[in-house]
């Protein structure tokens, strides 16, 4: 439960979104790092599903992060400041978004 806790995080200590991470820009990269932690999963997810089922959200966020960090050159605190600072989860076409997968 720890883990999951940081993991939603809103505010990271000196941390603070850059200007040209905007809200469209966050959600680009939101929708197209989850199109790759998806298609990844499939292919690990009987594994992860065999070790223990609970994981299997933290290793879809951890997949995730990791490409957006290693594609975009985000770091995972500047990217979760910018979720929380635009209010995504809250944005409604992504909301449609999530819930067509």
């Amino acid at each position: 439960m720890e883990l999951l806790e940081k993991g939603m995080k809103k505010s990271v200590a000196g941390v603070t979104c850059p200007e040209d991470l905007t809200k469209d820009r966050v959600i680009a990269v939101f929708k197209e790092a989850n199109e790759f932690s998806i298609t990844k999963f499939k292919s690990m997810s009987n594994l992860v599903k065999n070790l223990d089922p609970m994981l299997a959200p933290i290793v879809n966020s951890c997949l995730s992060h990791d490409y957006i960090t290693k594609t975009h050159n985000i770091p995972e605190t500047v990217f979760k400041v910018a979720l929380s600072k635009f209010e995504i989860y809250n944005d409604k076409e992504l909301g449609e978004y999530m819930n067509s997968k």
